[in-house]
Parts: structure tokens; sequence; C-alpha cells
């Protein structure tokens, strides 16, 4: 663990990205596609989805830039109706 706020303790990236794909792995899925900035896009994007205020995922993400931060957090009206939701539904 990294970070000096025990209240909030932080993982380093590497170890985050070597946990996402042992996990991608584990579903079957390619690993190669997914990576530790996978993960925090996807935050980010349920973030958006649940209409918590940017500000606050920052805060949860220790993004300082508010332009990193946009770029991590991809509005999740693209997903909604998107035909590929259709496609990936369990059968």
């Amino acid at each position: 663990m990294t970070g000096s706020d025990w209240r909030h303790p932080t993982i380093a990236g590497r170890t985050a990205a070597l946990l996402a794909k042992r996990m991608i792995r584990q579903a079957g899925l390619g690993a190669g596609e997914f990576s530790g900035h996978s993960l925090r896009a996807g935050m980010m994007t349920a973030a958006d989805r649940k209409d918590v205020p940017l500000e606050r995922a920052m805060e949860h993400g220790r993004w300082k830039s508010l332009a990193t931060a946009r770029g991590y957090r991809r509005h999740s009206s693209l997903w909604q109706g998107n035909f590929i939701e259709a496609l990936l539904r369990d059968q």
C-alpha cells in the first residue's frame, strides 16, 4: 500500500493493474485488452452514471487535474441505448 493518509489507503498502480488482469483472466476474457486505466475509467463512468459530481469522484480517485479526470470519465449517455449492451446481455 502507498499513500500517507491512513484513512484512505491506496494500492500502487501496478498492483491494481495486476489484480485487474488476474480477475479478467479468471472471467475468461483477454487480459491484454484491459489495464489499470480501464479500471479507473470504469470507476469514473460508473460515477457519472450514478450522477456523482465530478469533484467528488476526483476526490475519491485522487485526481488533481480537472482535465485528466475528464479524460477518464466516459459519459454514461454514450452507453445508454447502445446496441452493444443488447449483444452482451445474457440470453
